[in-house]
């Protein structure tokens, strides 16, 4: 009897980060082309809201919230780890036996193993070693991984890494860290975004389309418009510094009748926490928009103050002349719709992915001088033809780029079955 061809995915979830759907939903929506015979199951940090909304009926969504990933799966994994030494197979839960009977599990987390982001160090490590002690091979599929000069994330990282089958660098500032690690250049590759691949057939979600659809209809005028896509990790940050600026940025490009289309790239309206939840910093920056903006450049302004999946962000920007934004798949879905795309962000995640379409001048750090963001905006709306160019000569190259970890992951999962 033929053993079903399973693959499993973790890092991703349909829910939050919207950056994290589009990259599931390109990662299973690429497999069934490759292998159609195949069956997901994803491990979700957000299991109920996934499941709720999930249109696929034949895919599985299993629990990998922290405290789960912490109290069960990984002491499970490890009990059936030692037990399988004398001989003994520990029956184990439906994920875990999901996760075992798997030819490869896919970690497709956006970041992972970063020095500034040594409190997320347990769940990354959470987030594979259970897939490592069941004997079931780790990908590490397009991600920005290190620096890895901190003693603790080194020493892991160096660990962990070098266990797996395939570790993929979103660009050449990872695959440098990779290197200086040490880890085996047999077993890594570079390959730009798994979002690049996103296609609208892929999408898995239906959340508010009619709400975006007329907001759409809205925009068939041929005034030009600019999305603005904020992000809550920056706002946490620099709190109305960060406000003011986007506003600043605003009124720096409203002559000429332009409008303004501000948007969530991480949504969860249901919620009031902050994380994964974009729309939390957008309220704050409209609240301060309607204290210090006139009442014609706030007519001219369109807020999506809802969840939206990513397809829906795809359209939105594909509909706007020029995008701003501090999130990097709101950035990459700029780039594919080769929306000319200014980044206002953090870590090199942003640059290396920009240095494949020679887009680094449009990148800035959050702590740069504020003039110099403003003066970026007046820059490319006098360029856009140009840009846009730029952005559709270099985008069949990054998407040849992004489809090859497909093309290594089939070899790797053919092997193995």
């Amino acid at each position: 009897m033929t053993q079903a061809l399973r693959i499993a995915i973790i890092g991703g979830t349909l829910w939050g980060n919207r950056g994290a759907q589009a990259m599931l939903e390109t990662t299973i929506g690429e497999m069934r082309q490759h292998l159609p015979q195949a069956e997901f199951g994803v491990f979700s940090y957000y299991p109920e809201k996934d499941r709720a909304l999930l249109s696929d009926p034949t895919i599985r969504i299993f629990d990998a919230r922290p405290l789960t990933m912490a109290a069960k799966l990984f002491p499970l994994a490890l009990l059936y780890r030692i037990l399988s030494f004398v001989g003994i197979r520990l029956p184990l839960p439906e994920s875990l036996a999901f996760l075992r009977d798997c030819q490869v599990l896919c970690d497709i987390g956006g970041i992972t193993f970063n020095d500034e982001r040594l409190k997320y160090l347990p769940f990354n490590v959470l987030s594979i070693l259970p897939a490592m002690l069941l004997g079931t091979p780790v990908a590490k599929l397009s991600q920005a991984t290190g620096p890895f000069e901190n003693p603790i994330n080194r020493m892991v990282s160096k660990f962990l890494l070098s266990r797996c089958c395939l570790v993929v660098a979103r660009g050449a500032i990872t695959a440098s860290h990779l290197k200086k690690l040490g880890i085996n250049p047999a077993h890594t590759m570079v390959a730009a975004d798994i979002a690049m691949l996103y296609k609208p057939d892929y999408a898995l979600t239906t959340e508010n389309v009619q709400q975006v659809e007329a907001l759409l209809n809205k925009l068939t005028t041929r005034r030009q418009v600019i999305a603005v896509s904020p992000s809550v990790l920056v706002y946490k940050k620099r709190y109305e510094e960060y406000l003011h600026l986007l506003l600043d940025l605003i009124e720096s490009a409203a002559a000429d009748g332009r409008e303004f289309v501000i948007f969530p790239n991480a949504s969860r309206a249901s919620s009031s926490k902050t994380h994964n939840n974009d729309l939390i910093a957008l309220r704050a920056l409209r609240r301060l928009a309607q204290q210090r903006l006139p009442q014609t450049l706030l007519s001219s302004i369109h807020w999506v103050d809802y969840d939206i999946n990513y397809g829906s962000i795809q359209r939105i920007i594909c509909a706007c002349d020029l995008l701003i934004t501090s999130r990097f798949h709101a950035m990459i879905a700029g780039l594919t719709c080769t929306t000319p795309t200014l980044v206002i962000g953090w870590s090199h995640k942003y640059q290396e992915c920009l240095a494949g379409f020679e887009m680094e001048s449009t990148a800035f750090d959050y702590s740069a001088d504020t003039q110099q963001i403003l003066q970026a905006v007046p820059a490319m709306l006098s360029h856009l033809a140009e840009f846009r160019a730029q952005l559709t000569e270099r985008l069949p190259e990054n998407q040849r780029s992004s489809a090859s970890q497909f093309d290594r992951l089939k070899e790797i999962i053919t092997w193995k079955n």
